[in-house]
């Protein structure tokens, strides 16, 4: 074996939100440690962030392809396993001789990797990648477990061969890993995690808690510039006996990096709450889940929810932002009992940080057996969301999540408009432009096989609404994909909405993403976002009224800006035209300073601008695209 090519996919959304999670640990890790420790003789190759994170399937194809590795091995989660399985299966098509590995979180049984046979996959590996590829290169090392299911191979780490902390790789400190273009980093700092929370899967896949050596962090502090924040990824970042000493140090040394973590808050003081902030903590997560101490109990998660909260309010007090995690549908929780936990996070003054998500019944989480067996329903594909029973339903699920969104203001659902900046120059396309009007511009086989990002835009130019219906029928291939779409229609007359709404229903498949969307309205699981670009007021105050599916965007226009000023209307969708932020300077700072996803830009510079004026720190990835005129 000589190449080896590490591959971990984002979770897509039609907003690009994941540009910043997916950041590629786990195959820098591995590659690390591999040239580290195992053979000097192995060539580790990760698939490139602006493929990573913007690549369709037929990219990612063509990288492969052209890499020739003897290996891939891919980082698999629940957003992405089944994307993964898809592309590998084509991989082993192109290049049989290729060893095709699975590892990651995703690998236990019960998920949708292991309930069916993949011939294509040599080795699906539950456990720690480091012991994986250890066994694998070094042919002396001996003592692999491997099981067979369901026709699968399978290769378990046995529980008392967790890997040595001191032998892991921090892949960042080892320059495997780059910051991301916003300055900020992950950093591993403990591997396992104390508590066996039912509802987790990561102390059952880790056993032994380790903690990495504490100078990791100060040598990044201390030693890098340009890093602006950093992620510590550690689940019980402060269970340590030493966590004040080190808080200490780090206030000690920080010099405005901000720092991001775990902790529970119920042995918190004032004096460690603000300790905490000194060391650069601006921002916490806190897995609090429930306020419901018996639904606590009965998930293992245990504390004190009191004390619990009175923690929270401290760490806020000191002027730490937080993020306060929780999961209606918990056994022994009910809609009424979680509707006091939101109202009572609220009445503290949190309601800024409650993060509300839909309960996963995970694949190798103890939860998933009392699932079983108590008759509880669940989706047996990703995202696995628990349906009914335990006292809730469905119904009372999509009550509770409309009742803390209401409460709170937070939604899971984002939105943000398609970009409409034109580039003639770009190392991917993103985009096709063509007229409607022509029948055969609407083939998908015309323009499919400029598909380059797994996000991509068609914008449409229509002079006859007709045209829309029965072009509609030529774009099913839409659905059914992995990347998602935005149709852009460019009308200045109102489109028979109703009539393409039936006719994509007939389109519409069971997906990730339509999973994903279970308890959210049916357009927001659709894979297609639809928009329509109009000059006419007139026409656009009519579709703000009757569409549904369709979302109105008005080019502002000197007149236009007028009517919108006059006619008092809040965060609708605005295109700003090359050469017209000039104009609309006054009116966008004033009404989109924290509404930046209803508006978009012609112009990248006049883009910039506005961003610069509201102080929106806009994360500018160094890649440019392209979008093609279809003739």
């Amino acid at each position: 074996m000589k190449k080896i090519l590490f591959i971990q996919l984002p979770l897509l959304d039609h907003t690009q939100g994941y540009l910043t999670g997916n950041i590629e640990y786990a195959p820098a890790s591995m590659a690390a440690y591999i040239n580290r420790r195992c053979s000097s003789r192995i060539e580790t190759h990760i698939l490139p962030r602006n493929l990573s994170l913007f690549g369709s399937d037929e990219i990612i194809l063509r990288y492969f392809r052209n890499l020739s590795p003897d290996a891939v091995a891919f980082t698999c989660y629940l957003w992405n396993i089944e994307r993964s399985l898809s592309i590998a299966v084509r991989m082993k098509e192109q290049l049989e001789s290729c060893e095709i590995f699975f590892g990651g979180p995703e690998i236990a049984q019960g998920s949708v990797a292991m309930n069916s046979a993949h011939p294509y996959i040599d080795r699906f590996v539950t456990g720690e990648g480091e012991w994986f590829f250890d066994r694998l290169l070094n042919t002396g090392k001996k003592g692999v477990s491997e099981a067979g299911y369901n026709g699968n191979r399978v290769l378990c780490q046995p529980a008392g061969e967790l890997i040595d902390a001191q032998t892991i790789v921090e892949p960042f400190t080892a320059n495997y890993l780059n910051p991301m273009p916003d300055g900020s980093i992950f950093l591993e700092m403990t591997r396992g995690c104390p508590y066996r929370c039912s509802y987790c899967y990561y102390s059952k896949n880790c056993l032994r808690v380790r903690e990495l050596p504490f100078d990791i962090l100060e040598r990044c502090l201390t030693g890098r510039r340009g890093i602006t924040e950093a992620y510590l990824l550690s689940p019980t970042f402060d269970r340590t006996s030493d966590f004040h000493e080190k808080l200490r140090r780090l206030a000690g040394i920080n010099r405005g990096v901000l720092l991001h973590t775990e902790m529970r808050t119920d042995r918190m003081t004032p004096e460690t709450a603000e300790l905490i902030y000194r060391a650069g903590f601006h921002s916490l997560e806190v897995g609090l889940q429930t306020l419901n101490r018996g639904a606590l109990e009965k998930v293992r998660r245990g504390g004190d929810p009191d004390r619990e909260l009175e923690g929270m309010i401290m760490l806020q007090k000191a002027g730490v932002d937080l993020k306060i995690g929780v999961i209606p549908g918990l056994p022994g929780d009910t809609p009424e009992s979680f509707a006091a936990t939101i109202d009572r996070l609220v009445d503290a003054g949190l309601a800024g940080s409650i993060e509300l998500y839909p309960l996963m019944v995970l694949p190798g989480a103890a939860i998933r057996d009392a699932a079983i067996s108590g008759g509880v329903d669940f989706m047996n594909e990703p995202p696995y969301y628990y349906l009914k029973g335990w006292g809730f339903d469905t119904a009372a699920l999509k009550e509770i999540i409309w009742y803390s969104e209401s409460r709170t203001g937070f939604s899971h659902v984002q939105r943000r408009l398609p970009d409409f900046i034109r580039n003639g120059v770009g190392g991917l396309i993103a985009g096709v432009s063509f007229n409607g009007d022509a029948l055969q511009n609407w083939q998908f086989s015309r323009w499919s096989h400029l598909i380059d990002t797994n996000v991509f835009s068609v914008f449409i130019t229509l002079t006859r609404a007709d045209r829309a219906l029965e072009g509609m029928r030529y774009l099913g291939d839409l659905f059914g994909r992995s990347e998602l779409f935005n149709l852009v229609f460019f009308h200045d007359g109102l489109l028979h909405e109703a009539v393409i709404e039936r006719a994509i229903a007939d389109f519409d498949t069971d997906s990730l993403y339509r999973r994903l969307h279970r308890f959210d309205p049916w357009r927001d699981g659709l894979p297609v976002r639809f928009y329509q670009v109009m000059d006419e007021f007139r026409v656009f105050r009519k579709a703000l009224d009757g569409y549904s599916l369709i979302e109105p965007i008005i080019r502002l226009t000197g007149r236009n800006l007028e009517l919108l000023v006059r006619s008092k209307l809040e965060e609708c969708n605005v295109l700003v035209p090359g050469g017209g932020y000039g104009l609309a300077r006054d009116y966008l700072v004033g009404h989109y300073a924290d509404a930046v996803e209803h508006v978009a830009f012609e112009s990248e510079s006049e883009q910039q601008f506005f961003y610069n004026d509201i102080g929106f720190e806009h994360l500018a990835f160094p890649y440019s695209f392209r979008v093609i005129d279809v003739k």
